[in-house]
């Protein structure tokens, strides 16, 4: 395996060079890229070496110290990054060095940025591994390593070293610090001084060193010899060739009960009797008696004895020694070092892109998402959307009072930011936010490519097209919401720390009230988020558990009830019993009418295109696990939906658009594996297989259509069941904006197409990739052709665009008092001061339409989309009129008339 060393570290510094030459003893590859002189500019070099460096290395190891260009690396590696951090720093300013608060933050910060940018973070101990985990989370990414030593350098004592020597030599070596516990040991010297045979050796230098020269001058300590020079590691061992023992930290400082200094490994690798305080990160390795003294801390008394026992019986000093040994030939010698960094290496996963092209990939999905959608921004209001547009211009209160207060809420502060004529913003920015977190829930859930292929899709796809530009709720807002609360929820289950554990569940909790204070329907969420987390967590439940679980969701029910009650006085519009009464409403088990939710339901699979609805059937076993939540979620919603409330007088395309964040999702993780084992074969084959089936589907759109009417209805299925598809069928999208026709013969073929593609690739695994590159290929095509006759109508024809042209002629020759069919341009005619009110062509208004008609004297705008039926009432009363105005786009026709002469009575 091939590491790279990378950063701001020292070569010499004991952990950096023993990782190293183990690494290499056991015939790894281990390059440097270090830049550690003064100035911001080494940044720079490192980035740039590093850029150079790419396809050389499979690891990337930041060396100790290196915090601060974790993230650097992180930013720019191709491979996994992982971060030798020792431990924290903000703890070592906090107990070892007094830092003051800014400075602990600051460091908190660079702590907690080089945990989050490293795929696996190496610590000294476990008990490090305890408090990193509790304060910083990450569970998942810690590795104890221990540090080991050059056993080149501190090997097992010779013969002469392991003779006892004359004196007693007690040695410490190490930095002169208080957590060292240095003065206890002098303190001890001081109390053996009566013992001529025992020699003290403190070979060190530090913030102490002149209390400790004045110390041993003040106290006389003749037992002590203080070398404060900087030896080097061979004279170093000389040292502690005559030790007879090694002493190790003795402060009762908490940072200590983490850390095992280097010389604990040094002493035990020679084979020295090692005494030092008893803390967990020593008994991690040592055992008192056994291997080591392990004596209580901040007790010069007890370090006294230590030394009298080990002096005074020698046999207890070559039991600790050898012990001692074989623990470090066990836990920290170099062979296991070296086997324990490749087994963490080996288990990263490999990245195919270092997070400067991951952020460039992220940065071009989100400017094509606003590039694809931004052409329609100017799409004319329709239908409901029109009347949020004048409510937040003129300022109307209470528009929205049947619905949670957060709804108005969100249309007034875009009308704020955008504009009363620019609302369509609102879910385009949102749409943003919700591409950018199915990103980072992907990734979290099924890695980067997975992550990629599910924001690729959504982008793309039709439906999420029309969502970004509808005025409602449902389209973007509520998966905001819906991807926010799953990304803490995944968060919540993911950290290790009980705090930051509780943290993101207040998070997730929070972010499911905000959604249901925006719609009730949010209610899908959460189930599906409660029944995610008791599938998962089952093996765990206890009564006491649940006791708390319920007590928990009582709770949130009642702060909820609560919201909804004092939301009156903060939005006086808002009236809670309205809310109630109207999800009441939709609660019907009789009268359904069965046939519109049919039609509306296969509209929406039909905005979906195949490839959302195909490639979820080749989910693996092992992925249903992690697309439990989003198999949840569509579960609820089709109770929520299509039997529990009754949605046939509804717009239920609109409301189907929960599906679209799902279905991406899964698809993103089903294509992900696939397609990252994919050959050139398998795309060429798959790519030939798709431009021609794609190249037939855009053929098919300019073969001649009949344009049918809406209704009635029944004469479509009979069409359909006739193999007459050459027909266009319009889309109107629930509340808007203004429909659009698209061949239902290119429908109906591409999902025929695609059908057999994703068959092919059930049936044969060795052409599974090719089929379903092709199957994606035509599944873009097809959405594509929505997409662009959603926006611009070039094939079929645009209804914006005839409505544009009829409101010119209206405010031109200065017309009041029009009814508009299906409340095409009312907006735009409110504005003018003509809006008179609306009509619809359905036959069973045509009673009341007669009447409104007959006391009409103004004009009336008819786009003609969906068309009116030629024998209905519609069509043959409005050709008794004057026809001021008549234009076209494509199919699509729009009128402006004048029946003042009409007779609606006289139409039979």
């Amino acid at each position: 395996m091939r590491f790279l060393y990378f950063g701001i570290y020292d070569p010499d510094f004991s952990r950096n060079r023993i990782y190293m030459r183990a690494l290499r003893e056991a015939g790894h590859s281990v390059e440097e890229c270090r830049d550690s002189q003064r100035g911001i500019g080494k940044y720079f070099r490192l980035a740039g070496k590093l850029i150079r460096l790419r396809g050389t290395y499979d690891v990337l190891v930041v060396g100790y110290p290196g915090h601060i260009v974790v993230p650097l690396a992180r930013l720019f590696s191709r491979g996994p990054v992982i971060a030798d951090l020792l431990g924290s720093l903000s703890d070592a300013s906090t107990q070892s060095h007094g830092a003051g608060f800014f400075r602990r933050i600051y460091l908190s910060c660079i702590d907690w940025c080089a945990i989050a940018c490293a795929d696996s973070v190496l610590v000294e101990s476990e008990a490090q591994k305890e408090y990193l985990s509790r304060r910083f989370g990450f569970a998942h990414t810690y590795a104890v390593v221990y540090s080991g030593t050059d056993e080149s350098v501190f090997g097992p004592r010779n013969e002469d070293g392991e003779r006892a020597p004359r004196p007693f030599v007690v040695l410490f070596r190490g930095r002169l610090t208080p957590e060292s516990g240095i003065t206890h040991i002098l303190d001890a010297a001081e109390l053996l001084r009566g013992h001529d045979d025992i020699a003290f050796r403190i070979v060190g230098y530090g913030r102490l060193l002149e209390d400790v020269r004045r110390t041993i001058a003040e106290k006389r300590l003749g037992n002590v010899k203080l070398i404060s020079e900087h030896l080097t590691f061979e004279a170093m061992r000389e040292r502690m060739q005559d030790a007879s023992v090694s002493l190790g930290q003795f402060e009762d400082n908490v940072r200590l009960q983490r850390t095992i200094p280097h010389k604990m490994f040094e002493s035990i690798s020679m084979g020295i009797p090692y005494i030092t305080g008893r803390a967990p990160a020593a008994e991690e390795l040592l055992e008192d008696g056994v291997s080591a003294l392990l004596v209580p801390l901040s007790d010069s008394a007890a370090i006294v004895d230590a030394i009298l026992r080990t002096k005074n019986d020698p046999s207890l000093g070559a039991h600790l020694a050898s012990h001692a040994r074989r623990v470090f030939e066990g836990n920290a010698s170099q062979s296991v070092v070296s086997r324990m960094l490749a087994e963490i290496a080996s288990r990263l996963p490999k990245k195919a892109m270092s997070l400067a092209f991951e952020l460039a990939i992220v940065a071009l999905l989100l400017a094509a998402f606003v590039a694809i959608r931004a052409p329609g921004l100017d799409l004319p209001y329709h239908q409901d959307e029109w009347k949020n547009a004048e409510m937040v211009r003129s300022s109307i209160s209470g528009s929205l009072s049947a619905h949670p207060p957060l709804m108005e809420a969100i249309y007034r502060w875009s009308g704020d930011m955008f504009g009363a004529g620019n609302l369509r913003m609102m879910p385009l920015v949102f749409g943003v936010m919700s591409a950018f977190l199915l990103y980072l829930v992907v990734k979290r859930r099924a890695g980067v490519l997975a992550a990629i292929i599910a924001t690729v899709l959504y982008t793309v796809s039709a439906y999420s097209v029309l969502a970004s530009l509808m005025l409602d709720m449902d389209g973007t807002i509520l998966p905001t919401f819906f991807l926010a609360a799953l990304y803490a929820y995944d968060r919540f289950r993911d950290v290790g720390s009980p705090k930051r554990s509780l943290s993101w569940l207040a998070a997730t909790a929070a972010l499911v009230f905000v959604g249901l204070l925006t719609k009730l329907s949010f209610i899908l969420v959460a189930g599906a988020l409660a029944l995610d987390y008791l599938v998962h967590e089952r093996h765990r439940l206890t009564a006491r558990v649940v006791m708390y679980a319920t007590l928990a969701f009582l709770a949130s029910a009642a702060l909820l009830a609560a919201l909804l009650a004092i939301a009156h006085y903060i939005l006086p519009a808002f009236d809670v019993q309205a809310t109630i009464m109207h999800a009441l409403w939709y609660v019907r088990f009789e009268g359904r009418g069965y046939m519109q939710i049919l039609i509306q339901a296969v509209k929406a699979l039909f905005y979906l295109a195949p490839a959302l609805l195909l490639l979820p059937l080749f989910l693996r076993s092992e992925s249903l696990r992690q697309n439990m939540v989003f198999l949840m979620y569509l579960g609820l919603g089709f109770i929520f939906y299509f039997i529990l409330f009754d949605f046939s007088q509804g717009a239920l395309d609109k409301y189907l658009m929960y599906l679209i964040v799902p279905l991406c999702a899964m698809a993103g993780m089903v294509l992900a594996p696939l397609l990252s084992d994919a050959s050139r074969k398998d795309w060429v084959i798959g790519m030939l297989l798709g431009g021609i089936g794609a190249s037939a589907l855009l053929a098919v759109n300019f073969i001649p259509h009949d344009v049918m009417s809406l209704y009635p209805k029944t004469a479509w299925l009979s069409a359909v069941a006739r193999g007459d598809w050459n027909i266009l069928m319009p889309f109107t999208g629930g509340n808007g904006p203004l429909g659009f026709y698209v061949s239902f013969l290119m429908i109906a073929g591409g999902f025929i197409m695609c059908g057999i593609l994703a068959l092919m690739a059930m049936i044969s695994a060795r052409f599974r990739r090719s089929m379903l590159i092709a199957l994606i290929a035509v599944s873009v095509v097809f959405n594509a052709i929505f997409i662009e006759e959603l926006i611009w109508g070039g094939i079929n024809g645009s209804a914006p665009a005839a409505l544009r042209a009829s409101i010119a002629y209206i405010q031109e020759h200065n017309i009041r008092d029009v009814i508009t069919h299906a409340d095409a341009g009312a907006y735009e005619l409110n504005m003018l001061g003509a809006y008179a009110g609306r009509f619809y062509a359905v036959p069973s208004y045509e009673e009341g339409h007669r009447v409104l008609f007959a006391q009409h004297t103004g004009r009336y705008l008819v786009v003609d989309m969906p068309r009116l039926n030629e024998d209905g009432f519609y069509r043959k009363y409005f050709a008794t009129c004057a026809a001021d105005f008549e234009t076209s786009s494509g199919v699509i026709h729009a009128y402006v008339y004048d029946c003042s002469e009409s007779n609606p009575y006289a139409i039979k």
